[in-house]
């Protein structure tokens, strides 16, 4: 668990306290932190990439690669519309 405050502490989702009183809380509003964040500052930003695939591209790779990048990129919209304070009201961004 510590490795884990550490790196939310690192990204500023969570501060810590010490002395008596201490523990961590958030360091930003819910409504300023994004599932974005969280998993970039657990994660890092390359957690939310794929790889590409590696030797000779065959036919119809490239028509797959750039669909697939565009679900990334929604994928990325998706998690930083999406903050703790829509997770604690029970909704979510976009949905219908």
């Amino acid at each position: 668990m510590s490795k884990v405050f550490q790196s939310l502490r690192a990204s500023n989702v969570v501060r810590s306290h010490r002395g008596r009183e201490r523990g961590y809380a958030l360091a930003r509003s819910p409504e300023e932190i994004s599932l974005y964040d969280i998993i970039v500052a657990m994660k890092g930003p390359a957690a939310l990439q794929s790889m590409r695939p590696a030797g000779p591209r065959r036919y119809g790779e490239d028509v797959f690669q750039r669909a697939w990048t565009q679900i990334e990129e929604q994928l990325v919209v998706a998690l930083k519309n999406n903050t703790l304070q829509t997770m604690l009201l029970g909704g979510a961004e976009g949905r219908a």
